[in-house]
């Protein structure tokens, strides 16, 4: 049975992709798809090679070649994957990051636990959130 619920996950920190990919992978029910810079992400988003479209966006906003609010930023001035909503997920505790997240239209913004079991909590509390909504579906 193929999944309903698709997430993107960009990202260049492996050891919080392993971690982020735990909430989402057990139990079933998501695909994940990857971007380990903003580049990457842009380019799955704009010109998916098989169709792909997520119904949920999570964003580091510390990554190379684009950052994460370049990333948002033209997310949302893309008609057909600007109403996906978009979870800034950073270290970044600083207000300005926090309000330009939101100003650049993030769905919501989480700073990023230092503790992998706390990361992990906040990941399966994202997905219990989403998992419990109505994801926009195109």
């Amino acid at each position: 049975m193929k999944p309903q619920k698709r997430v993107l996950i960009a990202e260049d920190n492996l050891e919080d992709i392993k971690l982020i990919m735990r909430a989402f992978r057990h139990p079933r029910g998501w695909e994940v798809r990857l971007a380990y810079d903003g580049a990457e992400a842009l380019d799955l988003l704009i010109h998916p090679a098989d169709s792909w479209r997520p119904n949920l966006i999570i964003l580091n906003l510390c990554m190379p070649k684009i950052s994460g609010h370049e990333v948002l930023r033209a997310i949302k001035k893309l008609p057909d994957i600007a109403p996906i909503p978009v979870i800034v997920w950073s270290v970044s505790c600083a207000h300005s990051d926090i309000d330009l997240s939101y100003e650049l239209g993030a769905a919501v913004y989480f700073s990023k636990s230092v503790n992998s079991k706390d990361l992990v909590a906040q990941a399966r509390t994202i997905r219990k959130f989403f998992d419990r909504s109505q994801l926009y579906d195109q």
